[in-house]
């Protein structure tokens, strides 16, 4: 089977330029622009800001990449209170998708253009380190340009769909038929496993939660009524790893949902 790939390069300025390093033939066949904002790969709430947080995916966002010249990097990570990278690197994590920065050209040539010291630049590398340690971001040094550093990111976007996500967030994607697993998933102890498995069962969740609390009244989550202990049991009854306990921090957690 042969791999193929859509890529997307964000809309902003300091990406559009990457097209020039692209063959026009190749450009059409294969990419296309489109703002990488956090709704495109996660699920926000009505009071979340939608804001930039990648440079390049592919057309299954199977991950996410950051483009930082060693001037940007260095710029990004030094002065008082100054944490663009480390602002940019959250809104990466958030996701839940394999994410990486990618650093385009040398810190030689940039030390010999912009005349500053070792200590200013290994301020900039020690932030960087601990922003690396903290949120396990891949960091990519080396990287000669633009054109290489296009090549360097496709190769990480091939290979980020055999990396774990990490649970249990779900944000792969943003789709409609994905909604309901993503705001189980928010529950302790409920992962995208058993969180299909839930949804598969009740199709809506939050409305079956709700005929449940109106069948037994519910004014408060009363979790000693026999007989929604038993409603609890049934509901569990047949889904794998997820007993009813699970389905207790289901309906405790919708609970305000649907009243």
């Amino acid at each position: 089977m042969v791999l193929t790939n859509k890529w997307i390069l964000d809309t902003r300025e300091k990406v559009s330029k990457f097209q020039e390093e692209i063959p026009k033939e190749e450009w059409e066949r294969n990419w296309t622009k489109e703002r990488l904002v956090l709704s495109k790969f996660m699920i926000l709430r009505d009071e979340d800001e939608d804001m930039d947080c990648a440079d390049m995916t592919d057309e299954d966002a199977n991950g996410l990449i950051e483009f930082k010249t060693f001037a940007d990097l260095v710029g990004s990570c030094t002065g008082d209170n100054v944490n663009h990278l480390l602002e940019q690197t959250i809104k990466m994590y958030a996701t839940g998708i394999p994410y990486c920065i990618i650093v385009y050209g040398y810190r030689h040539d940039y030390q010999m253009k912009s005349g500053v010291s070792d200590e200013y630049v290994l301020s900039a590398l020690q932030k960087l380190t601990s922003i690396q340690a903290v949120l396990k971001v891949s960091i990519v040094y080396s990287v000669k340009d633009v054109k290489e550093a296009i090549e360097v990111g496709k190769t990480f976007l091939r290979k980020a769909r055999e990396l774990p996500r990490r649970m249990p967030i779900y944000n792969l994607f943003k789709q409609v038929e994905d909604i309901p697993v993503a705001m189980l998933c928010g529950i302790p102890h409920i992962g995208p496993v058993n969180g299909s498995a839930i949804v598969e069962k009740f199709g809506d969740i939050i409305s079956f939660v709700k005929e449940v609390i109106d069948k037994f009244g519910i004014t408060k989550p009363n979790f000693n009524n026999k007989g929604i202990k038993k409603k609890i049991r049934d509901m569990a009854n047949g889904i794998n790893n997820v007993g009813p306990i699970n389905m207790q921090r289901v309906i405790e957690a919708l609970y305000q949902n649907v009243r």
